[in-house]
């Protein structure tokens, strides 16, 4: 399953001391992805080593690499092309894969780039520090999908604001298109007192904001000290409860999975956000019964309903993937009426690509990309007109933004999030003091009157507080 926000590309970002050996990660894919660069980061500098944004003056390179789609996999060998030709003026440059293309595709990696030192699997990370340690020995290959990550890694949290925390790992549900089951492993809950001690550490560390993170969070089953079982919806009460905590996110929540008590539960707790990110991934009972998802179009509207019945409010964002195997016209029609109905807040649009290994590469009566892509414009275009309209409706309303900093592209201007996860970029008036400049309200709810609206959300004006 898909988690999150398609294939991102981010740099981990400080400003380290120059006297130190330098590390350089490029993270690609997901949120958790996000999660395990920090844990890099964190085995790096508990090594000696301080981060740079220059790719040239590293003496590690990392890359955390994705393998859910066919070009973020691409991305990692290009990448890997850049990077030989310093390792070819630097020998002692240390390489290291991390990610799923290096669990999934270790060999292919070894036969095209030997001259990668390290590749490290997701759920191997404690295995880094030996390893860089004493790579010169031979390519060290550590990708063992059964291994459980222990408790207690260094970390570098890379957002000041909002802390990832990983609930499960891995995943069970082996739908037909998905590679990561075969590159995270089968599925695996913490034990609620780490989930709650990571957390509570989290927000003692100042960050208000929490994200639970797993490739299905709906289906954790943690079991407690006290042999109690422990699911998602308790495990929200009980991260709920942490004093200082402002605001708690999850994602992503698996359709099948998503119970009334769940709904319920985000509904009676004050952190937990109005926002759910909730996977159609088509709109056609047909094309779902393919893909292996494990439920029909109508049980996914039931549970919209059910949400937003609950939370009116609520804003829903989704992935989808169209020109699946075998998918018609009239299937994919299916799912554009699907999107009519919900009217989501936000989508990640995708065309199906083969991943080797999985059961949909063999199916046949795959769809031509220029069909594909042909589908994927109208879907895209529908979805932009209705993100549009959604935020252009909350223009001249005051929304409830907690801040994160200034914005990286106008740093000027402050940048944050409402509980339904909209960005907002907005002023500070000159009359507002010292009291309103970011290094003040980083961390903080404030009242920001939307001026403008966009896809991606909103720009404004900070109200008077």
């Amino acid at each position: 399953m898909l988690i999150g926000l398609g294939a991102l590309w981010m740099h981990v970002c400080y400003n380290p001391p120059t006297m130190n050996p330098r590390y350089y990660i490029d993270t690609m894919g997901c949120q958790m992805n996000e999660r395990d660069s920090e844990t890099i980061a964190g085995v790096l500098e508990h090594l000696g080593y301080a981060a740079t944004t220059d790719l040239q003056e590293a003496d590690v390179v990392v890359l955390n690499t994705c393998a859910v789609r066919e070009k973020p996999q691409h991305k990692v060998f290009s990448k890997l092309g850049e990077v030989r030709k310093l390792k070819t003026k630097r020998p002692e440059l240390v390489i290291v894969v991390a990610g799923c293309v290096a669990q999934v595709s270790s060999q292919e990696i070894r036969d095209r780039a030997p001259y990668v030192d390290v590749i490290v699997g997701p759920r191997n990370l404690s295995s880094l520090a030996d390893a860089i340690s004493h790579h010169r020995a031979n390519t060290r290959l550590m990708t063992n999908c059964e291994e459980v990550p222990p408790e207690g890694l260094p970390a570098h949290r890379a957002d000041s604001v909002n802390a990832f925390v990983n609930v499960t790992y891995g995943c069970n549900n082996f739908c037909a298109y998905c590679i990561v089951p075969y590159a995270r492993g089968r599925e695996e809950s913490r034990s609620p007192e780490a989930v709650v001690q990571e957390a509570a550490n989290a927000v003692a560390n100042g960050h208000p904001e929490l994200t639970l993170l797993g490739q299905n969070v709906n289906s954790y089953a943690g079991v407690d000290a006290a042999q109690e079982a422990v699911d998602f919806a308790d495990l929200l009460a009980r991260v709920d409860a942490i004093e200082g905590l402002k605001r708690l996110r999850f994602t992503t929540s698996h359709p099948k999975d998503t119970s009334i008590r769940l709904l319920d539960t985000m509904r009676d707790l004050d952190t937990v956000c109005e926002h759910l990110h909730l996977p159609i991934q088509a709109g056609s009972d047909e094309v779902l019964t393919l893909m292996g998802r494990g439920y029909t179009v109508d049980e996914y509207l039931q549970i919209v309903q059910a949400a937003r019945k609950r939370m009116p409010h609520i804003a829903l964002t989704t992935d989808v993937m169209v020109g699946f195997p075998g998918e018609t016209q009239e299937q994919f029609e299916d799912t554009l009426s699907v999107f009519e109905q919900v009217r989501y807040d936000q989508a990640f649009m995708f065309i199906y690509s083969d991943r080797p290994g999985t059961r949909a590469a063999g199916y046949a009566d795959k769809i031509p990309r220029d069909l594909q892509l042909q589908r994927l414009r109208r879907l895209v275009t529908l979805q932009n007109t209705i993100s549009r309209e959604k935020n252009e409706y909350l223009v001249g309303e005051c929304l409830q933004v907690l801040v994160e900093g200034p914005d990286r592209k106008c740093p000027d201007r402050l940048r944050g999030r409402t509980r339904t996860n909209k960005l907002v970029i907005f002023d500070v008036p000159q009359a507002a003091g010292p009291t309103c400049r970011a290094s003040a309200l980083r961390g903080r709810i404030v009242s920001v009157l939307a001026e403008e609206a966009f896809l991606w959300g909103f720009t404004g004006q900070l109200a008077q507080q």
